[in-house]
């Protein structure tokens, strides 16, 4: 699964690198000559090997999320066109950590990180996550 990542510091990087770039209001930013100028507080995506080299690298970047949080996604969620319900996301995240003999974190900050990487909609069945599924609802 694909990773958010944080720019902590100025840099410049290749447009060919990330997937997408986020300003910190979430608007979408253009590469200039295949090259991004990304500033503190924008976003990429990147792929999850990507992120593992830009992280051990530099301090530019920080993951955006708990790394327990990507943990659980890598294992239970794909990235998806559809939508999932927080409520049924909480539930397999508590079971997933049940097995990982792990206490959950709350559910507050759970649904809190978890919004702040993926968009939060309003569906017929509560609050949802756009651009994720779980993997056992194909």
């Amino acid at each position: 699964m694909n990773r958010k990542l944080l720019i902590l510091k100025p840099t410049a990087l290749e447009s060919f690198k990330v997937l997408g770039t986020f300003n910190e209001a979430g608007k979408a930013l253009e590469p200039w000559q295949e090259t991004f100028f990304l500033r503190p507080g924008d976003t990429i995506w990147v792929t999850k090997a990507r992120a593992t080299q830009l992280l051990t690298d530099s301090e530019t970047f920080a993951l955006r999320g708990r790394p327990e949080l990507w943990a659980f996604l890598d294992d239970c969620c794909e990235e998806s066109k559809g939508e999932v319900e927080l409520s049924k996301l909480w539930e397999a995240y508590s079971n997933w950590a049940q097995k990982q003999r792990k206490p959950p974190m709350l559910r507050e900050t759970f649904e809190r990180e978890l919004s702040e990487i993926f968009e939060l909609v309003e569906s017929e069945k509560g609050p949802s996550l756009r651009g994720l599924r779980l993997k056992e609802e194909k």
